[in-house]
């Protein structure tokens, strides 16, 4: 396998490789790790001691946005990153890299007074629930109502509540397989309602109201799970993210990743943002103040964005035409409460007037301009325990096994 360095193409920095590499480990099983171990202790980048399929397997799994980068390590590496096989197994991965558990978990508000972390995994495949499962909660980070999201088989809890009087600047860690709640290192600010994703690995946090003096003002963090680090984000030119006219800063709903770019949506009409995570750019992008009021939870589906609302169903969003529809054959009457997404395809959970919470596997199919939904199975994952605070207290996320 050669490593001569192309001639005819420009020579990746340092940085560059890398921010490509450790692209890549976040990703990657530990039989590839210690393939890219065998990359860093060669001075040179060596890949002759790698097999093609090996090394395949590897770029495939990195953002195509890093495939420049990655065609100037060495001939080899550009003629994988442009080849055939490459694509296919894109392709292949891209069709099965959602997960195929959900854990549904709810915290007791009641008799125990928030210190109870509940949960179950259900099995998307299998359609079968796990044994219940709890253990007690030893911070006092407000866990239900702060920012949430997943990352292969852990659930992360970020910062504060918009619910709490003053932001939180803690960060709670489950392991889905250990059954375990840890600490893990706080973030340099304070904050409550902020912007949440996972962006190739790495966990952006945007916004939110947090605890500053104007001088002080940290918009943009990034939590590494490899390192266990916490790094100022990149921002634009002018050094700020902008949330429209008259907001320094604001809170969240929900946020969500898509071409490298996390998506916030706010709480205020007008001020729901775009940011990029490689170059910090931020722009704002508007939704009417009956879809801002109404909204649920939104997820990621081939490029889509789509959201729960109230009264109004299932709806998506396009973010080049920038225009927000409404999803073809599915109840507007049904209130699903959340969603997440399974190869290509959309999980909806609902709870019922008897504390059950159901789960719905639905396909999404492009006509035209338009989605249809259709609802393939739908099935029952567990009853909310008795002392649990009715209505709600719940939220579920996908988990890698």
């Amino acid at each position: 396998m050669s490593t001569a360095a192309d001639s005819n193409a420009k020579e990746p920095t340092q940085e560059e490789i890398h921010r490509a590499l450790s692209s890549m480990w976040s990703l990657f099983t530990d039989t590839m790790r210690r393939a890219i171990h065998i990359i860093y202790k060669n001075k040179y980048y060596s890949l002759s001691s790698l097999p093609d399929d090996l090394v395949l397997n590897c770029l495939a799994r990195v953002p195509t946005r890093y495939d420049p980068t990655l065609a100037c390590v060495c001939k080899n590496f550009q003629s994988l990153v442009l080849s055939s096989e490459l694509a296919q197994m894109r392709r292949s991965l891209l069709a099965m890299k959602d997960y195929p558990l959900l854990c549904v978990f709810n915290i007791d508000s009641t008799r125990r007074g928030w210190k109870t972390f509940h949960w179950v995994t259900f099995n998307l495949k299998e359609k079968k629930t796990s044994p219940p499962k709890s253990v007690d909660i030893k911070t006092t980070q407000n866990m239900y109502t702060c920012p949430t999201v997943s990352l292969g088989s852990k659930i992360y809890f970020v910062g504060g509540s918009d619910w709490d009087a003053e932001g939180s600047s803690g960060l709670v860690i489950f392991d889905s397989r250990s059954g375990e709640l840890s600490k893990g290192p706080s973030m340099k600010a304070a904050r409550k309602g902020a912007g949440v994703a996972v962006v190739d690995g790495k966990i952006y946090v945007t916004g939110g109201f947090f605890n500053f003096i104007d001088d002080e003002i940290i918009q943009v963090e990034v939590f590494d799970p490899n390192t266990q680090t916490w790094e100022v984000g990149p921002l634009g030119p002018h050094g700020e993210m902008t949330y429209g006219e008259g907001f320094k800063i604001t809170q969240f709903r929900d946020a969500v990743a898509l071409d490298g770019m996390v998506y916030g949506i706010s709480f205020s009409h007008g001020h729901h943002t775009i940011y990029d995570t490689k170059d910090g750019t931020c722009e704002n992008f508007d939704m009417s103040y009956e879809y801002t009021e109404k909204i649920r939870k939104v997820c990621v589906i081939n490029s889509l964005i789509y959201a729960i609302y109230y009264d109004l169903g299932l709806m998506w969003y396009d973010p080049k035409e920038k225009i927000w529809r409404r999803v073809k054959g599915l109840p507007c009457d049904v209130w699903w409460h959340r969603m997440v997404e399974c190869n290509g395809k959309l999980v909806l959970l609902r709870e019922d007037s008897e504390k059950k919470i159901w789960c719905a596997m639905i396909a999404l199919d492009k006509v035209g301009v338009e989605i249809h939904g259709r609802v393939e199975w739908s099935e029952f994952v567990l009853r909310i325990p008795g002392d649990a605070h009715p209505y709600i207290r719940w939220s579920c996320l996908g988990l890698s096994l």
